[in-house]
Formats: structure tokens, C-alpha cells, sequence
């Protein structure tokens, strides 16, 4: 026997078994997909209020059963969202900082991304790039383009809004799964 008809005959018999597999997992999905839809149909037939109860319901249910990885990644993803909060308040302030400028003197103070990076990359190789390029010129124009034209502001209001929606992301979905997988350890 070849080892060409021995890996066949491996995969062969390892067919049934997946096929096993992959039917479990398309079960663990449809269930969990249902249980989705059903608190979602929940929340918008009994409106807000309604659900705000069963909420509080939720909470206390899966309180009771976090471990402390759970805690520990909750308290990582909450300071990630806390984080990107920030940033975009930080963006935010700089933006009515120049507001009360020139509400004050009449004359806009344009702040783009380039004195970042001449703050950050002053005296290095990156920096004498950028003030005098010799190769990469299409890069070269391309960035001076960028970073001359893009308020600092902008940058944090809209790094700090999608960093912290992704991480609001994530924390649902997290609650989601771990919600269902609470369902269906007491279900068995």
C-alpha cells in the first residue's frame, strides 16, 4: 500500500466524523442565532422599558456565573472602550480650544497632523525625509499631503469613536456568547 492510498484512506474514514461535527456545530449556531432573534423580537415588541427589566434580569443571571477570566477581560475591554472615551475627548477639547481662538481673535489656528509628527520625529531619519526626500517621492508627496491637511482634532475624535465602538462591539458580543453558553450549560 502507497502512502498516497494510506492518507486517502485516513481521510476517508475521518469523513463521517466531521461531517458529525460540522452538523453539531450548525446545531450550536441555529440555536444560538434563535435565542438572538428571540430577545431581539423581545426588545422591540415590548419596547424599552420592558426589556430594561428583563435586563436587570440578565445581569443578575449572568453575574452569578462569571469566572474571573471573565472579570478580568470585562475590565480590559471596559478600560479599551474608557480609553478610546478619552481620546476622543481629548480631540474634542482641541477642537473647542481652537473654537475659543478664534472666537477671540477672529483668526482660525489650524492645527494638521504634521507638528505630531515634528514633535515625535524631530532630529531623526524619518523626519530629514520629510523635509528633504531623496527616494519614495510618491510616498513623500503623499504623506506631506496627509499630514499637512488633517486636522489633529479630526484624528482623535474619530480614532476615540471607533476604537470605543469596537470595543462597545466586542463587549456585547462577549456578554452575547457568554450568555448562551450559561443557557446551555443549564439546559444540559
Amino acid at each position: 500500500m502507497t502512502t498516497k492510498q494510506t492518507m486517502y484512506q485516513e481521510t476517508m474514514a475521518e469523513g463521517p466524523k466531521m461531517a458529525k461535527d460540522m452538523v453539531k456545530g450548525a446545531e450550536t449556531t441555529r440555536a444560538f442565532l434563535t435565542d438572538l432573534t428571540d430577545a431581539l423580537k423581545f426588545l422591540v415588541q415590548k419596547g424599552f422599558w420592558k426589556s430594561w427589566e428583563r435586563m436587570k434580569e440578565e445581569i443578575k443571571f449572568l453575574y452569578g456565573k462569571f469566572t474571573a477570566f471573565d472579570y478580568v477581560c470585562g475590565g480590559i475591554s471596559f478600560a479599551l472602550w474608557g480609553f478610546g472615551m478619552l481620546i476622543g475627548a481629548i480631540g474634542t477639547g482641541l477642537l473647542l480650544y481652537q473654537v475659543i481662538l478664534w472666537l477671540q481673535a477672529g483668526d482660525w489656528q489650524f492645527m494638521p497632523l504634521m507638528m505630531v509628527w515634528t514633535f515625535l520625529f524631530e532630529g531623526t531619519a524619518l523626519h530629514g525625509w520629510m523635509t528633504s526626500p531623496e527616494s519614495w517621492l510618491g510616498l513623500h508627496t503623499l504623506l506631506e499631503w496627509i499630514l499637512s491637511n488633517i486636522p489633529i482634532s479630526v484624528v482623535l475624535i474619530l480614532g476615540g469613536a471607533a476604537l470605543s465602538g469596537f470595543m462597545v462591539a466586542v463587549i456585547v458580543a462577549a456578554l452575547t456568547i457568554r450568555r448562551f453558553q450559561f443557557v446551555q450549560q443549564e439546559k444540559s
